[in-house]
Protein backbone atom coordinates (compact mmCIF):
# COMPACT_ATOMS: atom_id res chain seq x y z
CA UNK A 1 0.00 0.00 0.00
CA UNK A 2 2.59 2.53 -1.11
CA UNK A 3 0.02 4.77 -2.80
CA UNK A 4 -1.29 7.58 -0.54
CA UNK A 5 -4.75 7.07 -2.03
CA UNK A 6 -4.71 3.38 -1.12
CA UNK A 7 -3.57 4.21 2.40
CA UNK A 8 -6.39 6.72 2.72
CA UNK A 9 -8.99 4.26 1.39
CA UNK A 10 -7.76 1.55 3.74
CA UNK A 11 -8.05 3.85 6.76
CA UNK A 12 -11.45 5.14 5.60
CA UNK A 13 -12.91 1.66 5.13
CA UNK A 14 -11.36 0.42 8.37
CA UNK A 15 -12.94 3.30 10.32
CA UNK A 16 -16.31 2.73 8.65
CA UNK A 17 -16.05 -0.99 9.48
CA UNK A 18 -15.56 -0.12 13.15
CA UNK A 19 -18.41 2.39 13.02
CA UNK A 20 -20.88 -0.08 11.51
CA UNK A 21 -19.77 -2.79 13.92
CA UNK A 22 -20.68 -0.43 16.76
CA UNK A 23 -24.01 0.37 15.07
CA UNK A 24 -24.70 -3.37 14.81
CA UNK A 25 -23.91 -3.77 18.51
CA UNK A 26 -26.31 -0.92 19.38
CA UNK A 27 -29.04 -2.41 17.18
CA UNK A 28 -28.62 -5.88 18.69
CA UNK A 29 -28.62 -4.44 22.22
CA UNK A 30 -31.76 -2.43 21.45
CA UNK A 31 -33.55 -5.49 20.10
CA UNK A 32 -32.48 -7.46 23.17
CA UNK A 33 -33.82 -4.85 25.58
CA UNK A 34 -37.04 -3.78 23.86
CA UNK A 35 -37.83 -6.76 21.67
CA UNK A 36 -37.84 -6.86 17.89
CA UNK A 37 -41.20 -5.11 17.67
CA UNK A 38 -40.41 -2.44 20.24
CA UNK A 39 -42.09 -1.63 23.52
CA UNK A 40 -45.28 -0.45 21.80
CA UNK A 41 -45.48 -2.78 18.84
CA UNK A 42 -45.00 -1.23 15.42
CA UNK A 43 -45.92 2.22 16.70
CA UNK A 44 -43.13 2.66 19.27
CA UNK A 45 -41.81 6.23 19.21
CA UNK A 46 -38.64 5.76 21.26
CA UNK A 47 -35.61 6.61 19.16
CA UNK A 48 -33.40 3.56 18.56
CA UNK A 49 -29.94 3.69 20.12
CA UNK A 50 -28.26 3.22 16.75
CA UNK A 51 -29.99 6.15 15.04
CA UNK A 52 -27.40 8.85 15.99
CA UNK A 53 -24.52 6.53 15.04
CA UNK A 54 -26.03 5.54 11.70
CA UNK A 55 -26.85 9.19 10.97
CA UNK A 56 -23.17 10.10 11.38
CA UNK A 57 -22.00 7.12 9.32
CA UNK A 58 -24.44 8.01 6.56
CA UNK A 59 -23.15 11.58 6.42
CA UNK A 60 -19.55 10.38 6.26
CA UNK A 61 -20.40 7.92 3.49
CA UNK A 62 -21.07 10.89 1.19
CA UNK A 63 -17.31 10.81 0.66
CA UNK A 64 -17.82 7.65 -1.40
CA UNK A 65 -19.51 9.65 -4.12
CA UNK A 66 -16.45 11.90 -4.24
CA UNK A 67 -14.19 8.81 -4.33
CA UNK A 68 -16.09 7.55 -7.37
CA UNK A 69 -16.07 10.90 -9.19
CA UNK A 70 -12.33 11.38 -8.61
CA UNK A 71 -11.58 7.83 -9.73
CA UNK A 72 -10.26 6.68 -6.35
CA UNK A 73 -12.54 3.64 -6.60
CA UNK A 74 -13.99 1.62 -9.47
CA UNK A 75 -17.54 1.93 -8.15
CA UNK A 76 -20.14 3.25 -10.56
CA UNK A 77 -20.99 6.88 -9.82
CA UNK A 78 -24.63 6.17 -10.70
CA UNK A 79 -24.98 3.22 -8.31
CA UNK A 80 -23.12 5.07 -5.55
CA UNK A 81 -25.35 8.13 -5.91
CA UNK A 82 -28.53 6.02 -6.06
CA UNK A 83 -27.71 4.18 -2.84
CA UNK A 84 -26.65 7.32 -1.00
CA UNK A 85 -29.67 9.29 -2.19
CA UNK A 86 -32.11 6.53 -1.21
CA UNK A 87 -30.67 6.14 2.26
CA UNK A 88 -30.37 9.88 2.84
CA UNK A 89 -34.00 10.43 1.92
CA UNK A 90 -35.12 7.71 4.32
CA UNK A 91 -32.76 8.65 7.15
CA UNK A 92 -32.97 12.43 7.12
CA UNK A 93 -36.53 13.01 5.88
CA UNK A 94 -38.34 10.19 7.69
CA UNK A 95 -36.47 8.40 10.49
CA UNK A 96 -34.59 11.29 12.11
CA UNK A 97 -37.07 14.22 11.92
CA UNK A 98 -40.12 12.10 12.80
CA UNK A 99 -38.24 9.99 15.38
CA UNK A 100 -39.32 6.74 13.78
CA UNK A 101 -38.62 3.62 15.85
CA UNK A 102 -40.68 0.59 14.90
CA UNK A 103 -40.31 -2.89 13.47
CA UNK A 104 -39.66 -1.50 9.99
CA UNK A 105 -36.82 0.74 11.18
CA UNK A 106 -35.41 -2.21 13.11
CA UNK A 107 -35.44 -4.32 9.95
CA UNK A 108 -33.81 -1.51 7.96
CA UNK A 109 -31.03 -1.20 10.52
CA UNK A 110 -30.50 -4.97 10.64
CA UNK A 111 -30.19 -5.14 6.84
CA UNK A 112 -27.90 -2.12 6.65
CA UNK A 113 -25.67 -3.38 9.47
CA UNK A 114 -25.29 -6.82 7.91
CA UNK A 115 -24.53 -5.36 4.49
CA UNK A 116 -22.05 -2.76 5.73
CA UNK A 117 -20.28 -5.11 8.12
CA UNK A 118 -19.46 -7.16 5.03
CA UNK A 119 -18.91 -4.38 2.51
CA UNK A 120 -16.44 -2.20 4.41
CA UNK A 121 -14.21 -5.04 5.66
CA UNK A 122 -14.20 -6.34 2.06
CA UNK A 123 -13.07 -2.96 0.73
CA UNK A 124 -10.46 -2.52 3.47
CA UNK A 125 -8.92 -5.97 2.97
CA UNK A 126 -9.10 -5.63 -0.83
CA UNK A 127 -7.19 -2.34 -0.73
CA UNK A 128 -4.73 -3.95 1.68
CA UNK A 129 -4.29 -6.91 -0.66
CA UNK A 130 -5.36 -9.62 1.79
CA UNK A 131 -9.08 -10.12 1.17
CA UNK A 132 -10.13 -13.71 2.07
CA UNK A 133 -12.18 -15.63 -0.49
CA UNK A 134 -15.16 -16.15 1.82
CA UNK A 135 -15.44 -12.38 2.36
CA UNK A 136 -15.45 -11.74 -1.38
CA UNK A 137 -18.19 -14.33 -1.82
CA UNK A 138 -20.23 -12.76 0.99
CA UNK A 139 -19.77 -9.29 -0.50
CA UNK A 140 -21.26 -10.37 -3.82
CA UNK A 141 -23.89 -12.77 -2.48
CA UNK A 142 -25.52 -11.33 0.66
CA UNK A 143 -27.36 -8.64 -1.34
CA UNK A 144 -29.50 -11.32 -3.04
CA UNK A 145 -31.45 -11.70 0.22
CA UNK A 146 -30.83 -8.49 2.14
CA UNK A 147 -31.30 -6.03 -0.72
CA UNK A 148 -34.98 -6.94 -1.37
CA UNK A 149 -35.57 -7.34 2.37
CA UNK A 150 -34.08 -3.90 2.97
CA UNK A 151 -36.22 -2.41 0.20
CA UNK A 152 -39.41 -3.88 1.66
CA UNK A 153 -38.45 -2.62 5.12
CA UNK A 154 -37.73 0.87 3.79
CA UNK A 155 -41.12 0.97 2.10
CA UNK A 156 -42.64 -0.12 5.42
CA UNK A 157 -40.94 2.80 7.19
CA UNK A 158 -42.31 5.24 4.62
CA UNK A 159 -45.87 3.87 4.69
CA UNK A 160 -45.95 3.71 8.51
CA UNK A 161 -44.79 7.32 8.73
CA UNK A 162 -47.34 8.44 6.13
CA UNK A 163 -50.58 6.70 7.08
CA UNK A 164 -50.41 7.52 10.79
CA UNK A 165 -51.09 11.21 10.24
CA UNK A 166 -50.45 13.95 7.74
CA UNK A 167 -46.89 15.17 8.20
CA UNK A 168 -45.70 18.55 7.01
CA UNK A 169 -42.08 19.52 6.61
CA UNK A 170 -40.90 22.93 5.42
CA UNK A 171 -44.49 23.62 4.35
CA UNK A 172 -44.55 20.60 2.04
CA UNK A 173 -47.05 17.77 2.29
CA UNK A 174 -44.79 14.84 3.13
CA UNK A 175 -47.15 12.44 1.34
CA UNK A 176 -46.36 14.10 -1.98
CA UNK A 177 -42.65 13.83 -1.24
CA UNK A 178 -42.97 10.17 -0.30
CA UNK A 179 -44.98 9.33 -3.41
CA UNK A 180 -42.28 10.90 -5.58
CA UNK A 181 -39.58 9.09 -3.64
CA UNK A 182 -41.29 5.70 -4.03
CA UNK A 183 -41.83 6.21 -7.75
CA UNK A 184 -38.30 7.33 -8.54
CA UNK A 185 -36.23 5.14 -6.22
CA UNK A 186 -38.23 1.96 -5.87
CA UNK A 187 -40.12 2.00 -9.13
CA UNK A 188 -37.25 2.82 -11.45
CA UNK A 189 -33.78 2.90 -9.92
CA UNK A 190 -34.30 0.06 -7.44
CA UNK A 191 -34.57 -2.79 -9.97
CA UNK A 192 -31.78 -1.29 -12.09
CA UNK A 193 -29.46 -1.18 -9.10
CA UNK A 194 -30.38 -4.73 -8.10
CA UNK A 195 -29.57 -6.16 -11.54
CA UNK A 196 -26.40 -4.06 -11.69
CA UNK A 197 -25.26 -5.79 -8.51
CA UNK A 198 -25.98 -9.18 -10.09
CA UNK A 199 -23.76 -8.24 -13.03
CA UNK A 200 -21.05 -7.16 -10.62
CA UNK A 201 -21.40 -10.46 -8.77
CA UNK A 202 -21.06 -12.51 -11.95
CA UNK A 203 -18.05 -10.48 -13.07
CA UNK A 204 -16.28 -10.64 -9.72
CA UNK A 205 -16.84 -14.33 -9.04
CA UNK A 206 -15.84 -15.26 -12.60
CA UNK A 207 -12.53 -13.44 -12.12
CA UNK A 208 -12.10 -15.23 -8.81
CA UNK A 209 -12.72 -18.64 -10.43
CA UNK A 210 -10.22 -17.91 -13.21
CA UNK A 211 -7.56 -17.03 -10.66
CA UNK A 212 -8.28 -20.21 -8.72
CA UNK A 213 -8.08 -22.40 -11.85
Amino acid sequence: MKSPIKCYLFIYNLCMSIGWLYAAYQTATDIGSRGFFGTSGISSIRVMAATPTISILQKISTLELIHSILGYTKSSTFSTFSQLFGRDMLMFLIIVPFKRSDVYVTMVYVCWCIAENIRYPFYATSVGGFCPKFLQWLRYSQFIVFYPLGFVSEIGVIIAATIKKKQNMFGIDIRWLIASYLFIIYGYYGPQLYWYMFRQRRKSLQIKNRKSA
